[in-house]
């Protein structure tokens, strides 16, 4: 993880939006000024003071916090360490809009002030600001009364921001207002969704964590997904163990490899060849005729077979493909996201999904006819049927109609 800098602050890494009009040069600038214009001109300096870039990749939905909501150190303050824990919590409580959820999200920064970096949403403080030591009754106020939450927090900060980084993983950003079902999973599986409500979730499971380096969070999700993070919630690691966006497509038709090739269509020895039938000794033109009909279907029948004893293996084999390059993806989650190179690697690695798009989509078919359920409720496949609808409705098709006789093996094109 990034060490904690030691150096002291410098002036690039105070609170530049405390901007005030004090220096003599500065004063130069706004000399002509009326009094009133000169208050627009220090609102507008710290507006732009504050127009600091997010780094983010062109494509990207650029994700940022108000410089407000930053997180505040005060590790460069001459204070002891007592009071520097009461400011950082006071003042971080406050940063994240105080409530509950201010609570909590101190209490995972301070657990985690160690991977914050001043280069990433951090306000410096040199000294102690204005009015801490009231904030500070007002933070131990309320957080005495949520005692059981703050150590809760405190404990389980690591599993917070391993759960920002699946989230990133998967949708490229720290959290989805609209769906907060993983962060609810996670506090109900640890007890505690009375302490903390869903209109609280955002200063915890968003806000605290935004200033970490990303690099941070994917390598906490990474090692929960390993299994070599033993402090994260058995319910978080679940899902840091998943692809990286982009391949949601892929992943669900993975876990339908399994269920699909143990069919009977996909039984390699299920077709034997029928012998021809025995030459009837008759001159009967009619038995003769039919013999002939059946000799020509079991010949017809026979190249069938054949033809499917190399088509199937090789289908099979494009479907096990289809699993085998999901796992590694999943193993390598970070190499191949959107922000590989935010994570230290020297590239990002692509699949190109062209290449399996036919065992996909005989999977997808297989997912929307045979299994159903939450997998195909999946919106990764639902786009994929969309792009790909003639031929896997074709398929869907038939696999419904495949415990009723019907003939698959034409539609799959073997």
């Amino acid at each position: 993880m990034p060490p904690k800098p030691d150096a002291p602050p410098t002036a690039s890494m105070e609170a530049k939006v405390e901007f005030e009009l004090t220096d003599p040069n500065d004063q130069a600038v706004a000399a002509a000024l009326s009094p009133e214009e000169r208050v627009r001109f220090v609102a507008a300096v710290r507006d732009i003071l504050e127009l600091n870039g997010t780094g983010d990749i062109p494509g990207i939905q650029a994700s940022y916090i108000e410089v407000g909501q930053y997180i505040q150190d005060f590790e460069y303050c001459k204070v002891s360490d007592g009071m520097k824990k009461a400011l950082f919590m006071a003042h971080n409580w406050n940063a994240l809009g105080r409530g509950t959820g201010g609570l909590a999200g101190a209490s995972v920064r301070w657990s985690l002030k160690q991977y914050f970096v001043p280069e990433r949403e951090m306000t410096r403080h040199a000294k102690v600001p204005v009015g801490s030591a009231a904030l500070i009754a007002e933070y131990d106020r309320v957080a005495m009364n949520n005692r059981d939450l703050v150590n809760f927090f405190i404990t389980n900060a690591v599993s917070v921001a391993a759960l920002s980084g699946a989230m990133i993983n998967r949708i490229v950003h720290h959290w989805d207002a609209k769906h907060p079902g993983a962060q609810k999973a996670f506090i109900s599986a640890m007890g505690m969704a009375d302490a903390l409500t869903d209109d609280q979730y955002r200063p915890v499971f968003y806000l605290a964590i935004h200033p970490l380096p990303l690099l941070v969070t994917e390598r906490m999700r990474s090692s929960s997904a390993a299994g070599t993070l033993p402090e994260v919630a058995e319910v978080v690691r679940l899902r840091c163990d998943g692809p990286p966006a982009g391949y949601g497509a892929l992943n669900a038709c993975a876990a339908a490899v399994s269920s699909f090739l143990a069919e009977p269509i996909m039984n390699e020895g299920a077709l034997l060849e029928r012998e021809l039938p025995q030459i009837p000794e008759t001159k009967d033109p009619d038995i003769l005729a039919l013999h002939t009909r059946e000799v020509r279907q079991v010949i017809a029948y026979n190249e069938k077979v054949n033809r499917l004893a190399s088509s199937v293996p090789k289908l099979a084999q494009a479907v096990r493909a289809v699993a085998s390059i999901n796992a590694k993806i999943t193993r390598e989650a970070g190499h191949y996201h959107q922000f590989a190179t935010k994570y230290g690697f020297e590239s990002r690695l692509t699949v190109d999904l062209k290449e399996l798009e036919a065992p996909m989509i005989v999977l997808a078919a297989y997912i929307f006819s045979k299994i159903k359920g939450s997998l195909a409720g999946s919106a990764a496949l639902r786009k994929f049927r969309d792009q790909h609808a003639r031929e896997v409705n074709k398929r869907v098709t038939a696999f419904a109609n495949l415990d009723e006789g019907e003939d698959i093996y034409s539609v799959l094109g073997l």
